[in-house]
């Protein structure tokens, strides 16, 4: 809290049911390190807390109004129906402090509706019951909404990565003190600038094809939600335009995180392939592959400073010992996801049908570095080339005339080799990871052996054809 003001007298006015024309019943309060956030009958009111740090300035009313008017503008983007507006508190005549009055304002509020809390996807982790096919249609509308995003040019690649390694740094230093070793937070600055050098390039190049972009910027599973049915995301960066306008897969990168530190490594996977599948952000030219592991760090370095400034805020003991426990699990996982793995390939062959594609996606998670292996999949590059939903039948000449030849050479080219030329190993040597779905039937037999011969990983996992003889006509008829 900024010394020099109080929020105590909007805090007790926001608590009283009657704000909200609720009659009876408790309003609910939840607390985070920027923001105090009031709920009660169809109403949510959003209170931006007098805080500075050395990424926000919440410190004056006019301040905290702007913040206001830009977290309502940034997110009606991806949530319109939930962010009504921007609210004034203003003092009466009488001295009483009132909820959009005739008198001068003395701070600001955003103005939401009231969802279902139980649709956080944060609680659906904790029951169990985020599915596939929700993370694939979660991936889709992440997808959509980086495709609609501004591009930029202003931040982003090496610089914007280095400014944020340098923010995380002089974090650490200031609420670390007491909840982490500083030879843990000096080794992770070290290391990570370290990763920061290799991949450079990458980035330059990435900002430079657009895939800096105004992204979300806090894409955890607390901020996504189930509105009318749909994965929808909400709450995001609002104080700094510099943190949101980042690299598409460092937006990503904190759900990826967020999952896997939850034990949801698998579902983490399925949602880096469906992205990647839909982008072609996976590409060698792209060069996504080369720079998750850092944005990985990154994102559980701030996770990390972020719980231990949280830590020194609750008021609860019991609560605050749980945070900064919680700031330290962090820290070992940004630590560890910077850690070399050696590559692998695994090559899942069998015929249309056979469950090739499954069995690939379940052995993902358990190889290669986080958030697992890379799924190839030939029949999702036949539709991307043909500009076909991922859930859209090509049909016949979509699948036999567009897609033998060209997709396995696309596959080749997404891993560098550009064409028949065998290249064993070659990416491999780079650390990157795939599972790859190679196809059996006749006509891609030459393209299949090359899947082999042109590994990104080492090793290799083969798969016979009996179980598509037993699959069933339609399932074939479908594909």
């Amino acid at each position: 809290m900024h010394p020099k003001e109080s929020q105590d007298e909007v805090i007790r006015l926001l608590s009283d049911p009657k704000v909200f024309g609720v009659v009876a019943g408790p309003v609910e309060r939840i607390q985070t390190h920027v923001s105090e956030v009031f709920l009660a009958g169809e109403r949510v009111l959003k209170l931006k807390r007098a805080v500075v740090f050395p990424y926000l300035d919440f410190s004056t009313p006019e301040k905290r109004r702007a913040a206001c008017e830009a977290e309502v503008r940034i997110n009606r983007r991806t949530a319109p129906t939930l962010y009504k507006g921007v609210v004034a508190v203003t003092r009466q005549p009488d001295g009483r402090l009132a909820l959009g009055g005739d008198g001068p304002a003395v701070d600001w509020l955003v103005d939401m509706r009231r969802f279902d809390q139980g649709t956080l996807f944060d609680r659906l982790a904790k029951k169990g019951a985020l599915r596939r096919v929700m993370m694939e249609d979660l991936a889709d509308a992440i997808a959509r909404f980086h495709e609609g995003a501004e591009a930029r040019t202003d931040f982003g690649g090496r610089d914007g990565v280095a400014m944020i390694l340098d923010s995380n740094a002089e974090c650490f230093a200031q609420s670390g003190e007491g909840v982490f070793d500083a030879g843990d937070t000096e080794t992770l600055t070290r290391q990570s600038k370290a990763a920061l050098a290799a991949v450079g390039g990458v980035l330059d190049r990435r900002r430079s094809a657009g895939r800096v972009r105004l992204c979300h910027g806090d894409l955890h599973l607390r901020n996504i939600c189930l509105v009318d049915g749909r994965p929808t995301l909400f709450d995001g960066i609002e104080f700094s335009e510099a943190f949101a306008t980042i690299d598409v897969l460092y937006d990503l990168a904190f759900l990826l995180m967020d999952l896997d530190h939850r034990g949801l490594r698998r579902l983490a996977g399925i949602v880096f392939n469906r992205y990647l599948d839909v982008t072609g952000d996976g590409s060698e030219e792209a060069g996504g592959l080369r720079v998750t592991a850092l944005f990985l760090s990154m994102r559980a370095a701030i996770r990390a400073h972020v719980d231990a400034a949280q830590a020194t805020l609750l008021s609860d003991s019991g609560k605050a010992r749980a945070r900064a426990e919680e700031a330290r699990e962090y820290l070992a996982r940004a630590l560890d996801y910077l850690k070399p793995v050696p590559p692998q390939l695994i090559a899942v062959g069998g015929l249309s049908g056979s469950g090739k594609s499954r069995l690939a996606r379940e052995l993902a998670p358990h190889f290669g570095a986080a958030p697992g292996a890379r799924v190839v999949r030939t029949d999702s590059i036949r539709k991307r080339l043909a500009g076909a939903a991922l859930n859209t039948r090509l049909g016949e000449t979509g699948w036999l005339q567009r897609g033998d030849d060209g997709a396995h050479l696309s596959v080749d080219a997404r891993r560098g080799g550009g064409g028949p030329r065998r290249r064993p190993l070659g990416d491999c040597r780079r650390g990157v990871r795939q599972a790859r779905r190679a196809p059996r039937h006749r006509r891609c037999r030459r393209a299949s052996r090359g899947a082999v011969h042109r590994p990104v990983a080492g090793g290799a996992a083969g798969g016979d054809g009996e179980a598509a003889q037993r699959t069933p006509p339609q399932r074939l008829r479908r594909r």
